[in-house]
This record gives structure tokens, C-alpha cells and sequence, in this order.
């Protein structure tokens, strides 16, 4: 019958779960005890010295240079990616 059938797959899952639910348990274990280790580490790390901004100027001129490929390489406005010299 089917209700024997259902009571029988739901036997068979619950030995499935019980099987898979011993190594996950185990895993996060493992997962939360390196993290712990890896949280104290970072505790104990004392912080770096703060980076100081660098301020370009052009050795030519004496100006400011303006970054324009900072953060996007392809990026150079129209009439400045042809400029062999300050204006």
C-alpha cells in the first residue's frame, strides 16, 4: 500500500539524514574551532602604522598630477590621453 510504501522512505531518509548529520557536525566543528584560532590570531595582532598619502606632482612643472587611471585603466578623458605636455 502506499501509506507503507511513504513510512518506508521516510525510515530510509531518517537513517540518510542520521548518516549525513555526524560528518556536518563534525565539519562545523572543525570550522568554528579554526575560525576561533584565526579571530584570536587577529586579536592579538597589534594594528600597522596608518599609510600615508602620497601627493604626485609632475617632476617637469611642479604641478599636481591628476590620477586619471587610478582605479579604472581604460579610463582617460577626451583631450587628455593625447597630451605630451602640461598646456
Amino acid at each position: 500500500s502506499i501509506a507503507s510504501e511513504v513510512k518506508a522512505c521516510d525510515t530510509n531518509s531518517s537513517s540518510e539524514i542520521a548518516k549525513l548529520t555526524h560528518p556536518v557536525n563534525e565539519q562545523t566543528s572543525a570550522m568554528t574551532t579554526a575560525m576561533t584560532a584565526m579571530l584570536r590570531q587577529f586579536q592579538a595582532t597589534p594594528p600597522s602604522a596608518p599609510v600615508k598619502a602620497v601627493k604626485e606632482t609632475c617632476v617637469t612643472c611642479g604641478v599636481a598630477a591628476a590620477n586619471y587611471n587610478q582605479g579604472n585603466p581604460g579610463y582617460r578623458p577626451q583631450g587628455v590621453a593625447n597630451q605630451m605636455r602640461p598646456p
